[in-house]
């Protein structure tokens, strides 16, 4: 078994934080998950930069898991103009970097694969919605996908995931959350489909366990296959906490390795041209609290036996603590925290909570994104970093 390095002494309070983790074949060295978060840090073409390479190496220097944020299984697939795409052999050798640096800092590399459907254009991307039932989520309408078409969906995402093993990643992690592709087939609110694809919720999650399947047969068996699902959906119509909970049963059965709980925090109706159309977000209101989406992950580790990732506005390294310490998740994942200060861990871990650069809240690096432009940050120093431009 690979254990990755770990360079800091004990911890002296946050014990359970850092203990080690073993997950198929590997031991992370602690709990802590940087989760993947849209930055627009690879070029217009898709490819890596250097600057996304820095960005991911200096939070992977102290985390457990290192998750590289949205690669695109297909073209147009984008809600922006710089994400990474994984959709061609040709960005393998890119994608190799990134995936070195993250493990030479010690951290497990994973890479979400995505198709963002319905949402593809949202931020400026020249895009082409899909969606499983005729739908408009973002500025185009999205066309209804065909059967065949959902099936080369599947090949999609599984040769991503065989990229992602070519190019030296531990794992993917399936996108099926957030109101894109995939969560758009889980939803009721929007897949009204009548076909095998639509109708009971083991029918709406049929796409996500073809694209397992076809995966588990295109990557090793040590190859770690992680899937990110949402907890809830607050709004009438969307899934509800036990068709989530019966939904993640299916995908422990399907043999996913880690379930990352997240969820949708809001839904709001934007009107362009004289018609309306929702948008999703996952930036929670300032006013919500601290790991407010907890109790929900907590059901559904009641329920399953896989390894699961708690999110959520887990600000304070008391609150990861306790997390793990009463057995509500196994891993923790702070995007924003990390986002502001890499060194988030390595001062807990040293007794140094009180100097964290906390985030402000004040959602700057999702707005950064909103209108299309690097990720910045109120807090942080070096972001965006200046090598965004420069091909890795």
């Amino acid at each position: 078994m690979q254990t990755l390095k770990n360079k800091t002494s004990e911890p002296y309070q946050f014990r359970r934080m850092f203990e080690p983790f073993p997950i198929k074949g590997l031991t992370l060295r602690n709990r802590i998950v940087f989760p993947a978060i849209l930055t627009n840090y690879a070029r217009s073409d898709g490819f890596v930069t250097k600057g996304l390479i820095h960005y991911h190496e200096e939070r992977a220097e102290h985390v457990g898991m290192n998750i590289v944020e949205v690669s695109m299984v297909r073209p147009k697939a984008g809600l922006s103009t710089r994400q990474i795409h994984i959709y061609d052999d040709k960005y393998i050798p890119g994608l190799t970097k990134l995936a070195q640096a993250i493990k030479e800092k010690g951290a497990a590399a994973v890479i979400q694969i995505c198709d963002f459907g319905a949402r593809a254009g949202s931020f400026g991307a020249d895009a082409d919605p899909v969606a499983p039932s005729p739908t408009r989520l973002a500025p185009k309408k999205a066309r209804k996908l065909s059967v065949d078409e959902i099936k080369q969906f599947v090949v999609a995402f599984s040769e991503a995931a065989r990229r992602a093993h070519e190019a030296g990643f531990d794992g993917v992690e399936i996108h099926a959350c957030h109101m894109y592709l995939i969560s758009q087939f889980l939803s009721p609110y929007i897949n009204k489909r009548k076909d095998e694809y639509g109708g009971s919720s083991e029918n709406r999650a049929r796409i996500l366990l073809e694209i397992i399947e076809a995966t588990k047969k295109r990557v090793p068996e040590d190859f770690l296959i992680l899937c990110r699902i949402d907890l809830f959906e607050p709004f009438e119509g969307g899934s509800t906490l036990g068709e989530v909970i019966e939904r993640a049963q299916l995908l422990e059965k399907a043999g996913i390795d880690i379930l990352d709980l997240s969820g949708i925090c809001q839904k709001v109706t934007f009107n362009q041209g004289g018609e309306n159309f929702d948008w999703f977000t996952t930036g929670c209101p300032t006013n919500w609290p601290e790991g407010h989406m907890i109790k929900y992950a907590a059901k559904v580790k009641e329920a399953v036996n896989v390894p699961t990732v708690a999110v959520g506005k887990i600000f304070s390294p008391q609150l990861a603590e306790n997390i793990l310490e009463l057995g509500q998740a196994d891993l923790v994942a702070t995007a924003r925290s990390l986002i502001a200060d890499c060194k988030w861990p390595l001062k807990v871990r040293e007794g140094r909570d009180r100097e964290i650069l906390r985030c402000k809240e004040d959602l700057k690096c999702l707005r950064s994104l909103s209108m299309d432009q690097p990720m910045s940050c109120a807090v942080s120093k070096s972001l965006p970093p200046k090598e965004i431009d420069e091909l890795a």
